[in-house]
């Protein structure tokens, strides 16, 4: 992180609430928030915010010193409006239509959260007001005050008066001992009053089912689940929760593709599938170009994962330009992801928050890929069995997988990926 410098170089400052300011860098003219670090709870966690990268989160951009002389973050601005203000506006409450989709969006930056490398970084203060929505439908999560991560590092974790909002806080967090699963409190507690216009000491205090008397069974039981006391009884991460909302809405809902221009053909909108799984798996066989064309029309509706399973010619690091996502352990630090994630699995250590390790982000928004290195030479060490593991749990952390395969019929990854797809093209 860059050294601390004079605010009135480059910040021009003009809205506070309290230690908090809104400013306009003048060097691009972009809005920011500075934020001083006496008000937040884990610096560790702020840090990890300049290292990661994801579109629905503010990024932390600089340190500086704040116009009241004291040490600050600088951290990007993301517009929207805020739940709090879309509830008002509509009533105190928002339907089931609008509101979910929301919820399932906000569980998913939750999941990218959880699975930040070994370490959890969680944020422990979902709240209506802290959840935006812009104005393309892009939600976003933002203040990061009373976030930590939980690396297992004894810190000093400053008390400041307004780090966590007590009213949608996890019982756990009183004793100091929050989870992932603290989130999933938090946020299913969001859901409920939103859904029912309850204050929040009512649907704290009160029976959730009888609060949801009105509403289909599997909502009452995947909100009872978020809301139980004990921790190991809640989904215990953002995935999680994400993989039962997407459950409850796939049946009812078709994913469609809109016209797809891709390699210089017009290809009329169709309907892809309609979902029965969290995600849809769609094979391209032969044609590896195509198939990355293809997911990053995908991505401009829905986060794209790409694996691939192609060993005569691997190219999806060539062409969606991978990150070389640093490992550590008795993994290889070259290999490539999908083949770590085989290597896990064949040892049993395989599931969603270790393959997420695997995935690596590409230069194409939207899209991440599980690339190979190890080609024919060493495909007898891969079991199908494990790639079949890999794809299972790839359906639930992206909307669409797109697998690509081998022309050669006589591949076992190929004749595994065609079996396991929803479409072949």
């Amino acid at each position: 992180m860059a050294a601390q410098k004079n605010s009135d170089s480059c910040y021009q400052y003009f809205n506070r609430t309290g230690t908090i300011w809104l400013a306009v860098d003048q060097r691009t003219q972009a809005k920011v928030v500075v934020r001083s670090e006496d008000t937040v709870a884990d610096p560790a966690a702020i840090e990890k915010l300049a290292e990661i990268r994801h579109s629905s989160l503010p990024r932390l951009i600089d340190r500086i010193v704040a116009p009241d002389g004291s040490p600050a973050y600088v951290f990007e601005y993301l517009e929207g409006r805020s739940l709090t203000c879309m509830a008002n506006q509509a009533g105190g409450t928002l339907t089931q239509e609008i509101l979910v989709p929301i919820i399932l969006a906000v569980a998913k930056i939750l999941g990218f959260l959880h699975r930040q490398g070994d370490f959890p970084l969680v944020h422990l203060d979902i709240k209506p007001d802290h959840i935006l929505v812009g104005s393309d439908n892009t939600v976003s999560l933002i203040d990061f005050g009373a976030s930590q991560l939980l690396d297992g590092q004894v810190r000093i974790r400053k008390q400041t008066g307004h780090a966590l909002t007590p009213a949608y806080a996890a019982p756990e967090q009183s004793i100091g001992k929050p989870s992932p699963a603290s989130d999933v409190f938090a946020l299913g507690l969001v859901l409920l009053h939103l859904m029912t216009g309850q204050t929040i000491s009512s649907c704290r205090t009160q029976p959730t089912a009888a609060l949801l008397e009105n509403f289909p069974d599997a909502f009452r039981h995947l909100i009872c689940r978020c809301l139980h006391r004990e921790v190991e009884r809640r989904f215990a991460h953002g995935d999680e929760l994400a993989f039962a909302l997407a459950s409850l809405t796939s049946s009812c809902s078709d994913i469609a593709a809109d016209t797809v221009k891709t390699a210089g053909v017009i290809r009329e909108k169709k309907e892809i599938v309609r979902a029965q799984q969290p995600a849809s798996i769609i094979c391209v066989w032969g044609n590896a170009d195509f198939g990355c064309e293809l997911a990053a029309v995908l991505a401009e509706w829905e986060d794209v994962l790409v694996i691939d399973a192609d060993l005569l010619n691997p190219r999806v690091d060539l062409v969606l330009g991978c990150d070389q996502r640093k490992t550590t352990g008795p993994d290889s630090p070259v290999a490539g992801g999908l083949d770590l994630a085989l290597a896990r699995e064949s040892q049993g250590h395989l599931d969603v928050i270790s393959l997420n390790q695997c995935i690596r982000s590409t230069r194409v928004k939207g899209v991440s890929a599980l690339t190979t290195t190890s080609g024919l030479n060493q495909y007898e060490s891969f079991q199908l069995n494990a790639l079949a593991k890999v794809i299972q749990l790839a359906r639930l952390i992206c909307r669409f997988v797109v697998i690509l395969c081998s022309a050669f019929v006589f591949d076992g990854f190929t004749c595994l990926g065609l079996r396991m797809a929803d479409r072949v093209l």
